[in-house]
């Protein structure tokens, strides 16, 4: 597989092996691609201890009806600036 980078990553890459750290970009790419994959495998559980509740509550029956009218109400609210707001 090619890969072309852009020219801030190629210095990045050569800066790298100038350290002495690695002995090719190939090296420099492996520890990036993995770095990137630890990350992403992170970002999975987290997203999946953030969903075990809801999902444990759905199987017990502890659930409400979904209103997306009530939904839609909710973010208008938090998208409308500032300046539109009623004064309280």
């Amino acid at each position: 597989m090619q890969v072309t980078l852009d020219p801030e990553y190629e210095k990045f890459v050569r800066e790298q092996l100038a350290s002495g750290q690695y002995e090719s970009p190939e090296a420099v790419m492996r520890e990036a691609l993995e770095a990137l994959r630890r990350m992403k495998e992170r970002e999975a559980e987290w997203i999946r201890e953030q969903l075990r509740p809801a999902i444990d509550d759905f199987r017990e029956g502890r659930t409400r009806p979904f209103d997306i009218e009530r939904i839609k109400k909710m973010v208008a609210e938090r998208l409308e600036p500032e300046s539109q707001k009623p004064v309280s």
